[in-house]
């Protein structure tokens, strides 16, 4: 259905001029994309906020969604195994969370900290074109590039949010975002190659 609602749309821009005929294909994946990824967090927004509040899911978005974008993570077969996957994996992260203590969610921040960089940093940069995500090596080096910088920018805007708020569980929840998709790029590298050689 979904790509059916993608295709009349794109249609539609190729028909008003909007869009020429030769994109046609990369709108349909674009509007098929961007309208999972709303769905997808508007999802996790819900039912974070009603099981473990505004506040804490809030924050471990902002550690997951930005630096997913960067990183090569875990990709399922199709995009609805993928939804799934990600509210289970939120609400399974969120509810660990809920266990921490102030202690333990600032250990957890300064720990997770120092690994999840140093894991970016030196072992999750494969620098190979990603052939699913059709990334060259060039764009792969770029976004890991990038995902340093967003992890420290997304680790410094928790500290900030946590001292705003004087709430140390708005840092550990940012910092579980990041382990999310660190862990998640991690298992990525790690499958087996189902494209190679046979």
């Amino acid at each position: 259905m979904l790509i059916r609602i993608c295709t009349r749309l794109t249609e539609c821009f190729v028909q008003n001029g909007i869009l020429e005929h030769s994109l046609a294909d990369w709108c349909i994946y674009w509007l098929q994309k961007r309208i999972l990824t709303g769905l997808v967090v508007s999802v996790m927004l819900v039912l974070g906020h009603l099981l473990f509040g505004l506040k804490v899911t809030v924050c471990f978005l902002i550690g997951l969604l930005p630096l997913r974008r960067r990183l090569n993570g875990y990709h399922t077969k199709s995009p609805y195994t993928c939804m799934v996957m990600s509210v289970g994996v939120m609400l399974l992260a969120l509810l660990i969370h809920s266990t921490f203590s102030e202690l333990v969610s600032l250990i957890f921040s300064i720990v997770n900290f120092v690994l999840c960089l140093g894991l970016v940093e030196y072992v999750l940069d494969d620098g190979q074109e990603d052939l699913q995500l059709h990334l060259t090596a060039e764009e792969v080096k770029e976004n890991h590039k990038l995902a340093v910088q967003v992890l420290i920018l997304e680790s410094m805007i928790g500290i900030v949010i946590a001292l705003l708020l004087h709430s140390v569980e708005c840092l550990s929840a940012c910092q579980l975002g990041i382990t999310v998709v660190v862990l998640s790029s991690a298992c990525n590298i790690l499958k087996p190659n189902k494209g190679g050689s046979a």
